[in-house]
């Protein structure tokens, strides 16, 4: 998947369109999710707090296989 991207500061590259991850929820279909966003090619996951879903979040990180470093979280 090719997807623009946007400079940072820092001079990294962050993609322009990320998975969003409000609502959430702990049926797993969250980690489901995410971890088919990443096989698709999604390196941008937007999440926050607020959200109350961190517990997914890094479930379905830890069970993905692209390294942390290739995504933006």
């Amino acid at each position: 998947m090719s997807v623009k991207s946007l400079k940072l500061n820092n001079g990294n590259l962050m993609p322009e369109i990320g998975l969003g991850t409000w609502k959430g929820d702990e049926s797993g279909a969250l980690v489901q999710t995410i971890k088919a966003a990443v096989d698709l090619g999604y390196r941008h996951i937007d999440c926050a707090p607020a959200y109350g879903n961190q517990r997914e979040i890094g479930k379905a990180l830890k069970e993905i296989q692209v390294p942390r470093k290739e995504l933006f979280i």
